[in-house]
């Protein structure tokens, strides 16, 4: 019930912002344009605070920057292979599965930040924040 209700704000929000596309004048165009301006300009000076608000030591952060690193490679090699597993390539647009499998990776860092904020604070945020950056 804990993990339900740490979600529920970034779920909401998610919720509202379809919401608003759907239902008002604040059509496609326009979140087009807010997206941008979050994943290009917002985003990364969020990360850019997040790691330099809190000092780092590298060598404890080492461990979890590997693994980190091991997670993501595998994470892109079953992405990758999903339109080549039997019984599945015809039924996979390529063109779908690309966007698909980058969507994936970058709207989950947001909620992944949000959650470690939440649960371990700035010092998780950042932990993160390097993990993401």
């Amino acid at each position: 019930m804990r993990d339900a209700q740490l979600l529920l704000p970034d779920f909401s929000l998610i919720l509202v912002g379809y919401l608003l596309c759907r239902f008002t004048a604040l059509d496609r165009p326009v979140w087009q344009a807010v997206e941008r301006l979050v994943y290009f300009f917002l985003f990364p000076v969020f990360l850019f605070q997040s790691i330099v608000r809190t000092p780092l030591d590298l060598h404890a952060a080492s461990t979890l920057i590997g693994a980190g690193l091991a997670l993501m490679g595998c994470g892109i090699a079953m992405a990758w292979s999903l339109p080549w597993l039997p019984g599945l390539r015809r039924v996979i647009d390529v063109r779908e599965h690309a966007a698909s499998a980058q969507i994936a990776f970058r709207f989950n860092s947001f909620i992944g930040l949000a959650m470690a904020e939440r649960v371990l604070g700035a010092p998780g945020q950042q932990l993160v924040a390097v993990l993401v950056g």
